[in-house]
C-alpha cells in the first residue's frame, strides 16, 4: 500500500515487480492520487468507521503539527533571549 499510494520512493526503499491490470493505460501516473494510505499509529477501536479513523488521524496529525511549531517558536524565543543575555 505505501508503493501504490507514493508514501516511499521504489527505486531506493523496495523493488516492486508485477503488472497491474486497469483499463484505464495512464493509471500508473494517477495512482498516488487516487490510492489512499494512513498508517495506524494508535491502536484504535476496531467499531470505528473508516471516515472516523481518517478524521482521527487528521486530528492527530494538526495536533502533532502545531505542536511542532510552538516548540520551533519556543527555541526562537530561547535562542534571542541567549543573545540578549550575550550582549548585555
Amino acid at each position: 500500500m505505501k508503493a501504490l499510494s507514493g508514501r516511499f520512493v521504489l527505486e531506493k526503499v523496495v523493488t516492486v515487480a508485477g503488472d497491474v491490470v486497469c483499463p484505464q493505460a495512464n493509471i500508473m501516473r494517477r495512482l498516488p492520487q487516487l490510492v489512499a494510505y494512513v498508517e495506524q499509529r494508535y491502536k484504535l477501536s476496531p467499531t470505528l468507521m473508516v471516515k472516523e479513523t481518517l478524521k482521527y488521524e487528521q486530528r492527530v496529525q494538526v495536533c502533532d503539527h502545531r505542536r511542532d511549531g510552538i516548540r520551533h517558536e519556543f527555541n526562537i524565543v530561547r535562542y534571542q533571549q541567549d543573545v540578549a543575555r550575550r550582549h548585555q
